[in-house]
């Protein structure tokens, strides 16, 4: 008998970075200056989106993603940049993620971070 599983794969801000050094260890990335160029543009982003910087946090993401595809089959893997790229994506595509990281880091006031973020998206 066939039996299909579904998965949520479910990314984070965190788990971006993580997957970045994975990756850069099992030497799918293979030039440490552009693993370096692409570590700091997703310190950029912890760092904006720490700041409240929503939408500067979601350009950053958008120039990683444009550093990813300018490096596929060059310095990255297209296995690797796909699984960034996909991550990268989602993180932008589902604001609840960048929600409960800035609950997790205390950032949370009295505004609903949700809609600061949906409107901030919607500019």
């Amino acid at each position: 008998a066939n039996a299909s599983v579904t998965f949520l794969v479910v990314a984070t801000p965190q788990s971006l970075l993580d997957l970045l050094d994975r990756l850069y260890s099992e030497g799918k990335i293979d030039d440490s200056g552009i693993y370096n160029s692409l570590y700091s543009k997703l310190q950029n982003y912890l760092k904006a989106l720490e700041f409240g910087r929503l939408k500067a946090a979601n350009n950053v993401l958008a120039a990683f993603i444009h550093a990813l595809m300018a490096q596929s089959g060059v310095h990255i893997t297209q296995e690797a940049v796909d699984l960034l790229i996909a991550d990268a994506l989602w993180v932008m595509d589902h604001p609840q993620t960048v929600v409960a990281y800035l609950s997790l880091l205390g950032l949370t006031g009295p505004y609903d971070l949700m809609e600061v973020y949906l409107t901030i998206l919607q500019k």
